[in-house]
């Protein structure tokens, strides 16, 4: 079948309006209309020292990519764009809450990519749109249990990654001395811009990807290391992510 040169004019020019009364709508942009649905939150965390509370903040995005097709009511994959959260604890060091699950709750993830659905879950009319929805629009907060801290770690020398210890949360006194303790950790959906501040603190993040991981004992750590724990194998993305 084919169409006259006026049909498709007809076509083209029908396309143009509908486009042009979408982005006449408040918000809708070119970018917004045609990009891969997204939220923001920030994790602030408050410890308290001896010489008083210190806090580090920080904003990470999620997006969902949703390739051409999928049914509105599967979830596509989620990527994350952003950093760990760096509390300056002063001449005790710094204290790094990461972008990596730490939860001891096995239904409960900390990953930054499922924190927000693990704090305010959906609900099972949700279609995958309607939860991103409700997460960029309502003003959500929470603060996390003992049991939904996510991994925490500090360096040694923060210019040499292979330096790196684990942190309990439940007992910051080992690592950074006494009268140091977790506060609290509180996350809030925001518009706020990603958070891209902690290059500042680790430098080696600069390094290409490879050369992290060698430094981190990542996914090249030696099995027959007696350190070797799957829970503490790090990633340069544990620290930073996305661009």
């Amino acid at each position: 079948m084919k169409f006259s040169s006026h049909a498709s004019r007809l076509a083209l020019r029908l396309c143009v309006v509908a486009c042009g009364t979408c982005f006449a709508l408040p918000g809708v942009t070119p970018e917004t209309l045609f990009a891969a649905p997204s939220y923001r939150y920030r994790m602030t965390v408050t410890v308290e020292t001896p010489e008083g509370a210190r806090s580090g903040s920080s904003v990470v995005e999620v997006r969902e990519e949703r390739p051409p097709g999928l049914a509105r009511e599967l979830r596509g994959m989620l990527s994350v764009s952003g950093e760990a959260v760096a509390v300056d604890l002063g001449r005790r060091g710094q204290l790094f809450v990461l972008l990596k699950d730490g939860s001891r709750r096995a239904s409960f993830s900390s990953q930054a990519g499922m924190i927000i659905l693990a704090i305010f879950p959906d609900t099972v009319q949700d279609s995958s749109a309607e939860r991103f929805q409700r997460y960029r629009r309502d003003p959500l907060q929470a603060r996390l249990t003992a049991e939904q801290l996510p991994a925490m770690v500090r360096f040694r020398d923060p210019l040499d990654p292979s330096t790196v210890e684990p942190v309990s949360a439940h007992d910051l006194e080992a690592t950074f001395g006494r009268g140091v303790r977790l506060r609290n950790v509180v996350v809030e959906t925001t518009r706020a811009p990603v958070t891209r501040e902690i290059g500042q603190h680790l430098q080696w993040l600069a390094l290409a990807r490879e050369r992290q991981d060698l430094l981190l004992k990542g996914r090249f750590w030696d099995y027959r290391d007696e350190g070797y724990k799957r829970s503490q194998r790090l990633s340069p993305r544990d620290f930073s992510a996305g661009s």
